[in-house]
This record gives C-alpha cells, structure tokens and sequence, in this order.
C-alpha cells in the first residue's frame, strides 16, 4: 500500500541552462528558473521571497542560509548540504530531496505538497506546524525531528528511523509508519488515532 503513494515528480526540461557560478548570489525576491545548478555556494546566505522553478541542484550547499517565504517548484536537489538552514513558510510543489544533508533544517510553517525526501539525513529537523499533502520520506533519518503541530495527514514513512522523534499535538490521519523504527516515539494515543502502523508497532506503542 505504502509504494502506492508516492508524490508527483518535478517536471523538468529535457535540457536545462547551466547556471554561471559566478552570479549565483541569493537577494530578496530574487528567481531562479530552468536551471542546472552544479555545486552552487550558498551556504550563510540570507534573503526572503526567493522563487526556484524548474530547477536541478547538484551537491549545492545551502547550510546555515536563512530564506523567509521561499517558494520551490519543480526542483530537485541531489545530494545538497543543508545542514542548520532555516528556510521559513516554505512553499514546496513537485520537489525532492535525494542523498541529502539535512541535519538541524529548519522549516516551519511549511506548505509541502508532492514531496518526496530520499536517504536524506534529517536529524533535529524542525519542521513544527507543517502542512503535507502528498508527502514521502523513504529510508530517511529522522531520530530527534520535531513535526510539533504539524498536519502529516496522509504522509509515508517508508523504512525511516523515526526515533525520539517530537510528533505531540500533530494531526496522524492516514499518516503510514509501517516498515520503520519508532522507538521513544513522543507522541500521544489521541495523535496516533487514524495512523496506519504494522501489529508489532501497535503493541510497542501500547506497551
């Protein structure tokens, strides 16, 4: 069942420009579009309502930026870096997030709708008060990711380590936990109402 939902794919040309390094700066309102970004820097960088539509990002680094209001379409990163981003009400459609870095990634407020995260390390993500429709994580590591409030109505968890993880006043409806470790799950059985877990995970969440 859970192989079933997977997200749409970002629809990208069949050939994109390869972005010139030496102009890639991040600014406000700034907008990237039908590109190849191969190993951009962008690391400690800072500006709100940037746009990136129809993009590929290849081993990119982006830790420790700060984006307010970033809006992605269409977009994959590949193997990217970052680590302790903040990226603030991101606006996610069509993008996924393949091999990447992702430790301490901040984003609450998100809106991510057909995403998938694939072998991503996302430790200490803060993704509190997100929104999901569409949205898979697959054999990705989630121990200590804090989803606080969030609406995961609907998401897969496809082999992930979801240990000590923060999912307190969330909403679980249809949200898929089979085939992956959720030991010291924090989360309560009123939020657990709806989910969808293997017979082995319901009596460790019982016990």
């Amino acid at each position: 069942m859970s192989a079933a939902k997977r997200p749409q794919p970002p629809k990208l040309a069949s050939r994109l420009a390869l972005a010139n390094q030496e102009q890639l700066n991040l600014s406000d309102l700034e907008e990237f579009s039908d590109l190849l970004l191969d190993r951009p820097d962008f690391s400690n960088q800072r500006a709100a309502q940037v746009i990136l539509r129809s993009l590929h990002c290849k081993e990119g680094s982006w830790g420790d930026s700060h984006l307010h209001g970033v809006r992605c379409s269409d977009v994959r990163f590949t193997r990217c870096d970052l680590a302790n981003a903040t990226w603030e009400q991101l606006i996610a459609h069509r993008v996924e997030f393949t091999d990447c870095q992702l430790i301490g990634w901040n984003a609450q407020e998100a809106h991510l709708q057909n995403v998938l995260f694939q072998g991503c390390n996302l430790q200490f993500v803060g993704l509190r008060f997100v929104s999901c429709k569409m949205v898979r994580f697959e054999q990705c590591d989630l121990r200590n990711a804090d989803f606080q409030r969030a609406d995961l109505s609907g998401v897969v968890f496809h082999k992930c380590d979801l240990s000590n993880a923060q999912l307190s006043g969330t909403t679980l409806k249809g949200t898929d936990f089979r085939g992956s470790t959720i030991e010291k799950l924090r989360v309560g059985i009123q939020e657990l109402a709806g989910a969808i877990v293997e017979p082995l995970q319901a009596a460790y969440i019982a016990g």
